[in-house]
């Protein structure tokens, strides 16, 4: 009797337990929008193998952000992937995407960090490799999500 009592205790522990994991809700990360941020871009000076201050070579589809106290606390994570959902610059307006040698690029990935001096909060500097097509960006304004 106390054997069947245990059991039937223990299996209802269980299914509370399964209940309670399948029934809890999704923890979702909501995106993080930035809207209306300066943009400019970076290009290769020359120097081969330019290396971002997380130490990986630069290359098209990396982007750099304003950092807090040092170079190496970004004020988004390094390896946070940014989606453009509006880039107007000397390029064109309202686009969602930005104009390489490599292609139109959409998505960025944070791998270096500057002072990006007097510009806003979260302005963001994307490395397009070729020294015309930074110049053809020019400056810019960028909403984006991550």
């Amino acid at each position: 009797m106390i054997k069947r009592k245990l059991k039937t205790t223990a299996i209802l522990f269980l299914m509370s337990m399964i209940l309670t994991v399948t029934m809890a809700p999704n923890k979702v990360n909501a995106a993080t929008y930035r809207t209306n941020q300066d943009a400019t871009a970076d290009y290769d000076k020359g120097t081969p193998g330019e290396v971002g201050a997380n130490g990986k070579l630069m290359e098209i589809g990396y982007c750099a952000v304003h950092y807090v106290n040092s170079r190496i606390n970004p004020v988004i994570p390094f390896g946070t992937y940014i989606y453009i959902d509006n880039v107007s610059s000397d390029q064109g307006a309202d686009m969602d995407f930005i104009v390489t040698s490599a292609g139109e690029v959409s998505v960025w990935r944070v791998e270096d960090t500057g002072a990006g001096t007097g510009l806003s909060t979260y302005w963001v500097d994307f490395y397009l490799e070729d020294y015309n097509d930074a110049v053809n960006f020019g400056l810019g304004k960028v909403s984006y999500h991550y």
